[in-house]
């Protein structure tokens, strides 16, 4: 279906505005109330902690943020991470394969998206060996999820390397929470058997702790062409949570462990004549587990200290290559109220350890070395400053980190939120942030596919010289209840991106073992973009028991050098929810996706009921 997205969103809009005008509130309230309920409208909760590392209003944040609610999971039916972030305005997702996905914000869009930091419970998911998210690997019981807090903007000050275009933190609930039996289980003619079972119990007095499993087993897509993709794959996972109340404070012990298998075709690199390449088919598996300790201590003055350190295991064994990864992780940060009147200051210290070992198991596709040991050391400091009470703040902070790649990197920010009145919220921010080099782009070398070459062969290799990407990012927002029954959340922004990727090719020389010329093509950071764009979310409330959301993103880009930053132009959805009584409840969901610029992909329509 072809529209015009203009068109669309214009229609939703419209009949959100008209339905508002005829609503009828049967509740009685006053002013004070339904304003404080009307902002945790459209901000889905009031509270949220990945803007500053402590929790605050979401109304109030500097910063473009949405969280993702519980309820919110539930009813929107969906059963995997990366279709809850399509209820994000400004984050594009995409599906590839049966057991592939994209997901990114704010452009930059493919398989690989590496500007996009995404945690679980303060655990980094992002992979350093091509910089990048696995998703069909970061796999969470949904029904767990307290929330999910997404910042669009960099985020590079608090959370580190790699937080470039937004976060991603992902919220289990507490175990206490939990306790008792759940079970779901279902069967379609995609998702060929799912089912997951959780029990939760006390400890003693002061713990709780669940355990749960859960499988998926997923059917082959079909090829445009009608023939079958190829590209099923099956998941079993299980895992723990404790949580324990003590006086020295909070202890919460949790791990997982997972295996998948996949199918996968691809094209392989060949020296043979006539086409160069090979159409493969083969299986392979991720698997791997994790172990997080957390302690939280929060001080007769209001000032809190936490201890944090995981160890992460990830193996990944393909036709491809096979591929080894263990992260250790410690950090450590303090929130505490200065003696300055009105200033808040969080601050911190991180170590981790990052040891990966690589396989080859074809010839195409090479690390050297074949195993390496990186180490990342980082602070940061963070001041929030009451310039008015209540009304103006000011927060300025920095962090210093250093990495194997390029040694040390600076990410600072400034934020500025002013609160006229209890129903506005304007906000401005500049921050910096970047992208460390990946183990792909260090130590690869890798055949290139060049179908019908013939002539000569391009072969890619990592570069040791390959520098940081890096952003600099001006951004703006607005939030504000309209009326009694509506709120507004526009966020605006301009980023810079400089020392971008790039393909450098060197001199010819002849491959005496393979018998064929080659090209060399390494990677260099010549490549430069900038991208503005908006995000607009409403919400309104028809009735006691009726409301609407809706989501709009638009984003271009100019001043291109050798950069191409995909992504879709224009993206929009509306989403229905009703309470009919009775435990009844009624959900509908239309989504429009612009093309897919770069890709060959064209727009389309989604409509969902439940």
């Amino acid at each position: 279906m072809m529209l015009d997205s203009r068109f669309v969103a214009a229609l939703v809009f419209g009949v959100i505005l008209v339905g508002l005008e005829g609503a009828e509130s049967t509740v009685e309230e006053d002013l004070s109330e339904r304003l404080e309920r009307l902002k945790s409208l459209s901000l889905d909760e009031l509270l949220v902690t990945s803007v500053s590392k402590k929790s605050e209003k979401v109304f109030d944040a500097a910063a473009a943020v949405t969280v993702i609610t519980n309820e919110e999971i539930r009813r929107s039916g969906v059963r995997n991470l990366p279709d809850v972030l399509r209820l994000v305005p400004g984050m594009e997702v995409a599906r590839i394969t049966g057991n592939q996905w994209a997901v990114s914000a704010r452009g930059f869009n493919d398989r690989f998206s590496n500007k996009l930091l995404v945690l679980v419970d303060g655990r980094a998911v992002y992979n350093p060996a091509f910089s990048g998210v696995y998703w069909d690997t970061v796999s969470v019981l949904l029904e767990d999820i307290e929330r999910i807090e997404v910042v669009r903007g960099p985020g590079g000050t608090l959370w580190g390397a790699n937080a470039v275009n937004g976060v991603v933190n992902i919220i289990t609930k507490d175990s206490r929470d939990t306790k008792g039996t759940y079970i779901v289980g279902g069967y379609g003619t995609e998702q060929r058997g799912f089912g997951s079972l959780r029990y939760g119990a006390d400890i003693g007095e002061t713990g709780t702790l669940r355990g749960y499993f859960r499988s998926n087993n997923q059917d082959r897509l079909v090829l445009p062409s009608g023939q079958d993709a190829f590209d099923g794959q099956t998941l079993y996972q299980g895992g723990f949570r404790s949580d324990w109340e003590l006086e020295s404070g909070q202890l919460t012990f949790q791990g997982d462990v997972f295996v998948q298998d996949y199918e996968q075709q691809f094209l392989s690199p060949s020296f043979a004549p006539p086409t160069f390449y090979n159409l493969r088919m083969g299986e392979g598996s991720h698997h791997g587990g994790n172990a997080l300790f957390r302690w939280t201590h929060e001080f007769t003055d209001g000032s809190e200290l936490q201890f944090q350190s995981y160890w992460d295991r990830w193996e990944v064994d393909s036709e491809l290559f096979s591929y080894e990864l263990d992260t250790v992780d410690f950090d450590v940060q303090h929130r505490l109220d200065l003696p300055i009147e009105r200033h808040e200051m969080v601050y911190g210290f991180g170590y981790r350890l990052l040891m990966d070992a690589s396989g080859n198991t074809d010839p195409n596709l090479i690390y050297n070395p074949a195993s390496v040991n990186r180490q990342i050391f980082s602070s940061f400091i963070q001041d929030e400053m009451g310039l008015i009470e209540n009304e103006l703040k000011l927060t300025l902070g920095t962090k210093l980190s250093h990495n194997d790649y390029t040694g040390f990197e600076l990410q600072p920010n400034a934020r500025l939120a002013w609160t006229p009145t209890e129903t506005s919220t304007l906000w401005t921010a500049v921050s910096r942030a970047v992208r460390t080099p990946s183990r792909t782009e260090s130590d690869i070398i890798l055949n290139l596919l060049t179908p019908n070459a013939g002539a000569i062969f391009p072969r890619g290799f990592g570069s040791s010289s390959f520098e940081s990407e890096n952003l600099l990012a001006y951004e703006a927002g607005f939030r504000t209840v309209v009326g009694e029954r509506l709120t507004l959340d526009l966020s605006l922004f301009y980023n810079r991106y400089g020392d971008l990727r790039s393909s450098e090719t060197g001199m010819p020389f002849f491959d005496a073992g393979a018998g064929v010329p080659v090209i060399p093509v390494s990677a260099g950071n010549r490549a430069e973009i900038d991208a503005y764009g908006l995000e607009l979310a409403p919400e309104v409330e028809l009735a006691d028991w009726w409301r609407m959301r809706g989501g709009y993103s638009y984003i271009d880009y100019r001043n291109a050098k050798m950069a191409l930053g995909t992504g879709y132009q224009n993206q929009f959805f509306a989403r229905s929810s009703m309470d009919l009584g009775r435990d009844v409840d009624f959900d509908a969901t239309i989504r429009h996706v612009g093309r897919l610029r770069g890709h060959g992909v064209g727009e389309y329509l989604d409509f969902d009921l439940r």
